[in-house]
């Protein structure tokens, strides 16, 4: 699927039911996180009104149930493939319960580039992983994830100069 993604955004969920696991919602939001999201929205042809719901708070069980409702969740990148209960804390036991592809667009790691960061949320998807930033592509592919690199959501959304 991610293969030729970004020749066909538009197409690429039509007709589909999508849920977004949001960095834009919730507490710990910031300017940075608002923008990265609404760029992979328009980057993946979604609107502002796809129904969301936030990456730093714990998946309830009534949330999980509609969750599985649909056709695809995409996580809006940003550090999300961080292991950090603490602060995104939708990558818990209920993460792993969603039935749906889950789709991660954008995502990277926070961290030194001498670190070893945790694969455990890289493991919980069943998609390639659609990579923000060399480093993270890099580490992901010789760790055996499967992963393509797409750069930063916020830069395929910038306007096209004539």
């Amino acid at each position: 699927m991610m293969n030729g993604m970004l020749g066909s955004q538009a197409g690429l969920f039509h007709d589909k039911r999508v849920i977004v696991a949001s960095v834009g919602v919730g507490p710990y939001v910031n300017r940075g996180n608002v923008l990265i999201e609404r760029s992979t929205l328009r980057v993946l042809g979604l609107t502002a009104n796809t129904p969301r719901f936030s990456v730093f708070e714990g998946i309830t069980n009534s949330l999980l149930q509609l969750i599985n409702r649909y056709d695809y969740l995409v996580v809006t990148g940003c550090t999300t493939l961080q292991d950090d209960p603490d602060h995104q804390r939708c990558f818990d036991d209920q993460f792993e319960r969603i039935t749906i592809p889950k789709i991660c667009f954008g995502g990277t790691f926070f961290c030194e580039p001498y670190e070893v960061p945790s694969l455990r949320i890289a493991k919980l998807y069943d998609t390639t992983i659609a990579t923000r930033d060399p480093w993270a592509h890099n580490y992901l592919k010789q760790s055996g994830i499967d992963c393509q690199f797409v750069g930063c959501p916020t830069l395929l959304d910038a306007p096209r100069c004539h």
